[in-house]
């Protein structure tokens, strides 16, 4: 229907002229008439007046009461009305045609406007994208100043999207004034005594209230979809089968009690009662509901059948009220009394009836005395109504408070002829009032318990009562806390108190607008105290109209968040200006928090890269890294001690990281922290250790063809001076001689130049103090160690001198580092340790300690991989190594080996597999 139209691009819409544009724009009609209910202006032909058509058509939009909006294929805006730029909260200017849906979208969620998505803006952005790109049901909306819009989504078969917003603020509203309905009459139904019972079409009970329980004795889940005729005698339930439908399609929607003749009903016991019944009748949504009032009236039975029988009828009256009534003449003799008053005085009505009270009462007789007073106060005509209340005791013994009214008989002149006196027992009364004063002391003392502030004012925000912990947090007002203070006057007391929390505003601003949150409460907020503190303060409507008030303090909490504030800039300062380079993100990989050397490691040019995904900023990123980094989003702790990293621009970096989840509050892991440590350099010095084991190797190897060849020259050298000495006078003998003399003497200087290479000269051994060589060999150790091995350095006190080349344990105590570092590829601990010993050497056979040596042992302890007894077995071996010629030669603890022996002391290893290695150089003590 819209193809034409919504399938144009911005450029070929700027090419059409006015007049196509406005052929275009007729097609939309049809989608008007399905909002405005068909119902438009009649218009002419486009061909007849194009810009009339126009017009008209724009006007037609205009006057759609919803909000309206017409998104072509690529969701860009083509046409759209006041009201939907209201909902936005835009001007024309503001949403011209060609905007994407989501441009328009945006604006609105981060002005808050949208109450959905306050706090959640590109969660609910997304949603909004999806559900309008593949619209199903309607959504509401909740706008600002209690609004709300129901929005529909219609995708046309073109891949157009027609968009409809209407306002259902009312309907809302209208919602809300159901249920406080609904809620009034569930009210009802409880506390009604009348028997409430609802109907359907086919007589089942729907409704069945609390008095319908006491009148019939069935519980409600019993009565629930059973008949109405179960409540009627069995004789009775055709006759009113009848009478129900007859109703239901007669023109009456009710029937009042009155109305109509009482009916019979039966109890769950099967005893019947008579009762008075209302009956009527309300459709809902096609359905007929029938309610009916039903009231039990054996009593008024029982009244009738006394009115009818003449005699009895008086008396009968009398003795149905609880109260006490007697009728007395002119003397003060009884004339009528009723059974209370009988009870009462504990005689039979006989031996009452013309007797006065004093001839009666068997009380003191101050109290016969004041009863006669009362009668005559009446009787003489002073006073034709008096009113007492005292306590008088019964014949049983009780006393009794009675509330006791005489009032003048008169005859048709109008003398007084009797006194009537109304005794009313008002004991329980009295009771119920101590309990009401008792509840209420108990209700106060509650209220003093508890540890919030608290506070209630009447419908018309008048204070009534409150507890003495708000009245601590408010104390600065104190003065007005008193019964009927209005709350306007506290709230600006308290603004002149200078309680205001929101700065910069103005006093009376301030309180205008709390005094509109108090008569509208939504949710809480927070307010500072007179006393110093912090409390959430919530307001809630009462049943009865008034506002109920809570304020919580929550001084402590506020502290712990400004810690924790504190405490967070505290890691930003600390990851910010971390010697390393460490990076902080979300689980979705977007960066939180990054140091400096981050940015500088990596050459990265914006020194900001919070919120941007770490695969933009490292487009380059190896699939291993990415996988590593699932692994330890789902609880994996990663690292690896060398990696190798292609970057971008063709270089090659050489790195040793480390990733760890981070946790929030619940336990949740909410994403990582990568540490990453370029080791190029550490790379370079490997290689050139790697290279320089090597070159140590050929120098062994070079040092032993040294010594042979120079035992040849030896040799060559001496037969050559034999023949010499031999035929000294023989000159053609020497000038052959001569030649081998010069080539021994070349050789020799050979051999010395290979032996210097060899490191095969002699030691030069000097008297040095152990713990001095090994701290100053820190600084060249600590370097190829890495940060993941922690090293520890313990030196002995008055550690005895040793007499060594110290070249030769320089290199011994580096290679051993070197060693511990690559039996510990995840990290761990180094120890190297000094102490004096005294002991025997291994395979000595020196048992008697009078023969034991002086020795200063040296130890290098790792935390590492160990060794397995085979490996340990031949650890001293020349070119023997577990890690392949490409790392080590083999030669390392072979040559300490040597040098430790040559030195005079021996060398030990003590290892265990997964737990670690020490070797352990024991040298002779020097005086």
């Amino acid at each position: 229907m819209l193809t034409g139209l919504l399938s144009l691009s911005e450029t070929e819409l700027a090419r059409k002229s006015k007049r196509e544009l406005i052929a275009e724009l007729g097609r939309i009609r049809q989608s008007l008439e399905n909002v405005n209910g068909g119902h438009h202006a009649p218009t002419s032909g486009a061909s007849g007046d194009p810009e009339g058509s126009e017009r008209r058509l724009l006007d037609a939009i205009e006057a759609v009461p919803s909000g309206f909006a017409l998104f072509d294929p690529a969701d860009r805006l083509i046409i759209c009305n006041s009201v939907y730029r209201e909902l936005l909260g835009v001007s024309g200017e503001e949403s011209p045609s060609g905007l994407t849906y989501e441009e328009l979208l945006r604006p609105v969620v981060e002005r808050g406007l949208i109450l959905e998505a306050v706090g959640r803006e590109e969660a609910f952005i997304r949603e909004r994208l999806e559900h309008h790109r593949h619209p199903t049901e309607d959504i509401v909306l909740h706008l600002p100043g209690g609004r709300w819009w129901r929005v529909g989504e219609t995708r046309i078969h073109d891949g157009s999207t027609l968009y409809i917003c209407t306002d259902v603020t009312k309907l809302k509203q209208t919602e809300e004034e159901l249920h406080f309905a609904q809620e009034r009459l569930a009210g009802i139904l409880a506390i009604s005594n009348d028997a409430i019972i609802s109907v359907d079409e086919e007589q089942r009970i729907v409704i069945f209230n609390a008095g319908a329980e006491k009148t019939f004795g069935y519980q409600r889940q019993e009565m629930i979809g059973q008949p109405l005729q179960t409540l009627l005698p069995e004789r009775f339930r055709q006759a009113h089968h009848g009478h129900m439908e007859a109703f239901a399609n007669g023109g009456l929607v009710s029937r009042a009690m009155s109305e109509r003749a009482e009916v019979l009903a039966i109890r769950k016991d099967g005893s019947e009662f008579p009762a008075e019944a209302s009956i009527s009748k309300l459709e809902l949504g096609g359905t007929r509901i029938f309610t009916v009032i039903l009231r039990d009236i054996s009593r008024r039975w029982q009244a009738d059948d006394a009115l009818r029988a003449s005699q009895r009828l008086l008396q009968t009256a009398f003795d149905a009220i609880p109260h006490n009534i007697s009728v007395k003449n002119l003397d003060g003799r009884y004339l009528m009394v009723n059974k209370s008053v009988c009870d009462f005085l504990g005689y039979p009505l006989q031996e009452i009836i013309g007797k006065t009270t004093l001839e009666i009462e068997r009380a003191s007789n101050a109290e016969k005395f004041d009863v006669d007073r009362l009668d005559r106060v009446v009787l003489s005509g002073q006073e034709r109504l008096t009113i007492h209340e005292y306590t008088r005791t019964a014949s049983d013994g009780r006393e009794s408070i009675l509330h006791t009214i005489r009032a003048a008989l008169t005859d048709a002149l109008g003398n007084v002829s009797g006194v009537v006196v109304v005794s009313m027992d008002i004991t329980e009364q009295r009771q119920a009032e101590q309990r009401a004063e008792q509840a209420h002391t108990r209700l106060m003392d509650a209220m003093e318990s508890i540890s919030q502030g608290f506070v209630l004012y009447d419908a018309d925000d008048r204070l009534v009562l409150w507890n003495q912990k708000f009245a601590r947090i408010n104390s600065d007002i104190a003065e007005l806390l008193k019964p009927g203070t209005p709350f306007e006057t506290l709230v600006r007391a308290g603004a002149k108190a200078a309680r205001i929390t929101d700065r910069g505003i103005d006093p009376d601003q301030w309180a205008e607008r709390r005094i509109a949150r108090h008569r509208n409460p939504q949710g809480t907020d927070e307010r500072p105290g007179a006393d110093g503190g912090w409390y959430l303060a919530s307001e809630h409507k009462t049943r009865g109209g008034g506002t109920a008030g809570v304020w919580t303090d929550i001084t402590d909490l506020k502290r712990v968040e400004e810690a924790l504030r504190a405490r967070e800039e505290q890691l930003r300062l600390f990851i910010t200006h971390a010697p390393a380079a460490v990076a902080m993100f979300d689980r979705g990989m977007r960066y939180l928090l990054h140091s400096r050397r981050w940015v500088e490691d990596f050459d990265l040019r914006d020194d900001d890269l919070t919120g941007r995904s770490h695969y933009d900023v490292f487009p380059e990123l190896p699939r291993k890294w990415a996988d590593a980094f699932a692994r330890c989003l789902a609880g994996s702790v990663e690292r690896s001690e060398e990696d190798s990293f292609h970057r971008a621009d063709g270089t090659l970096d050489w790195v040793r990281w480390e990733i760890h989840p981070w946790r929030d509050m619940r336990g949740d892991i909410s994403g990582i922290v990568m540490f990453i440590e370029v080791i190029n350099e550490r790379k370079r010095a490997e290689a050139q250790l790697i290279r320089s084991q090597r070159m140590e190797a050929v120098g062994q190897i070079t040092g032993g063809v040294a010594h042979e060849f120079n035992n040849l020259l030896h040799i060559i050298h001496s037969y050559a001076y034999l023949i010499g000495e031999e035929r000294p006078q023989d000159e053609r003998l020497a000038a052959l001689v001569k030649p081998i003399e010069n080539a021994t003497q070349r050789g020799a200087v050979l051999v010395k130049q290979l032996l210097s290479f060899s490191r095969r000269q002699l030691l030069q051994p000097s008297q040095i103090d152990l713990n001095k060589v090994t701290l100053e060999m820190l600084a060249l150790i600590r370097p190829p160690l890495g940060d993941a091995v922690e090293l520890t350095v313990s030196t002995g006190k008055g550690l005895w001198p040793v007499l060594l080349d110290q070249g030769e344990l320089e290199y011994a105590l580096l290679n051993l580092a070197l060693n511990a570092r690559d039996a510990m590829p995840r990290g761990g601990k180094l120890t190297i340790k000094t102490q004096n010993w005294v002991g025997a050497p291994p395979d000595s056979g020196q048992d008697d300690p009078d023969g034991w040596g002086q020795f200063v042992m040296l130890s290098v302890t790792d935390t590492g991989c160990g060794m397995t007894s085979e490996v340990r077995d031949r650890a001293f071996e020349p070119f023997y190594t577990t890690k392949g010629m490409a790392q080590h030669s083999g030669l390392g603890l072979s040559m300490i080996h040597g040098f430790v022996n040559q030195s005079g002391g021996f060398v030990e290893i003590e290892t265990e597999v997964d737990v670690g290695t020490s070797v352990k150089m024991f040298l002779p003590r020097v005086e």
